[in-house]
C-alpha cells in the first residue's frame, strides 16, 4: 500500500502506467496471493484486490518520451536532434530501474564496486521479493517412456560434481552455491574477494527469492481484464467479477 500510495503522489519511473503499477504490485508471482491452490479457489473479488485495482488507476501514465525528461545534445553551441536522459541531474521520477543486472552470482557479490546501485526487490505480499528466473528447465514428463533414464540424468544434473562446476550462474544446490561463497571469500585475490556486506545482501535476496516461471496463466487473465478497466471500458464491479469468475473456471479446469 505504501508503494501504490508514492506512485499516486509522485512519479515512479520514467515509463509507467496503471498497468505497470498492477504488475509491481502483485508481486512476482502475479497475483497468486488471492489463490488458495489446496482448495482451489481465487478471492479476486476481496476488497483488498478492488483496493488494488483503484489505487493503480490513480497513477499518471507516461510512455518514457516526455521532453522534459531528457536534455538536448549541444554541439558548438547548436541544438542537435538527439536527446540523452539526465545524466548529471535527478530525474523527475523517483526510480530509474536500468540496465537490468546479469544472473551471475558473482556479479551480485561485486556490482557495488562499479554500480552505485542497489536491489531492493518488488513490493511483495510478505516484504520485499526478489524475481528468481531459471535459465535453462529440465523436467520429466508424465508420458515419458524411459522414466528410469529420464530420472538419472535429473539426479545428474543436481549432482554436486555437476553444480560445483557452474561458474556462470546460481547453482541450485544449497551446498554447492556455499562452497562457491567459500571459494571467493578465501580467494587470493583481494580485489576479487566479495565484502561480508556483499554476501549478507546476496544471502537476503536469495533468502526473499520467488520463482517466476514467465509462463502465468493467472496475470493473463487479470492483465487482459485490467486493461480494459485502465482504459475506461469496464466498471470496478465488472472488472473484478470477471477475473474471479475466469480465474475460479481456470482453476476448476485444473482441478479436473
Amino acid at each position: 500500500w505504501s508503494f501504490l500510495a508514492m506512485g499516486r503522489e509522485n512519479r515512479m519511473f520514467q515509463k509507467q502506467s496503471p498497468m505497470d503499477a498492477l504488475l509491481y504490485c502483485v508481486g512476482v508471482r502475479r497475483g497468486e496471493h488471492f489463490i488458495d491452490y489446496e482448495k482451489m479457489e481465487c478471492h479476486f473479488d476481496s476488497p483488498e484486490f478492488r483496493r488494488v485495482l483503484e489505487e493503480c488507476l490513480t497513477w499518471e501514465t507516461h510512455d518514457g518520451n516526455d521532453p522534459n525528461d531528457y536534455v538536448p545534445i549541444v554541439i558548438n553551441g547548436q541544438v542537435i536532434d538527439l536527446r540523452v536522459l539526465f545524466l548529471d541531474e535527478d530525474p523527475p521520477w523517483l526510480f530509474d530501474k536500468g540496465d537490468q543486472f546479469d544472473n551471475s552470482w558473482s556479479i551480485h557479490l561485486s556490482y557495488d564496486k562499479s554500480c552505485p546501485r542497489t536491489h531492493v526487490g518488488y513490493p511483495g505480499w510478505d516484504g520485499a521479493e526478489y524475481e528468481l528466473m531459471a535459465r535453462d528447465v529440465f523436467a520429466m514428463i508424465s508420458s515419458s517412456q524411459n522414466k528410469e533414464g529420464a530420472w538419472d540424468f535429473l539426479e545428474f544434473l543436481l549432482s554436486p560434481e555437476l553444480q560445483e562446476g557452474i561458474d556462470w550462474d546460481f547453482p541450485a544446490r544449497v551446498d554447492s552455491l556455499e562452497a562457491h561463497l567459500a571459494a571467493a571469500q578465501n580467494s587470493v585475490r583481494e580485489d576479487l574477494r566479495p565484502s561480508d556486506e556483499a554476501v549478507a545482501r546476496l544471502r537476503r535476496i536469495l533468502d526473499s527469492a520467488v520463482y517466476n516461471s514467465d509462463t502465468n496463466s493467472i496475470w493473463f487473465i487479470i492483465s487482459e481484464e485490467a486493461q480494459m478497466y485502465f482504459a475506461g471500458d469496464a466498471t470496478l464491479d465488472a472488472t473484478v467479477n470477471k477475473i474471479q469468475n475466469r480465474v475460479q473456471n481456470y482453476l476448476n479446469e485444473l482441478g479436473g
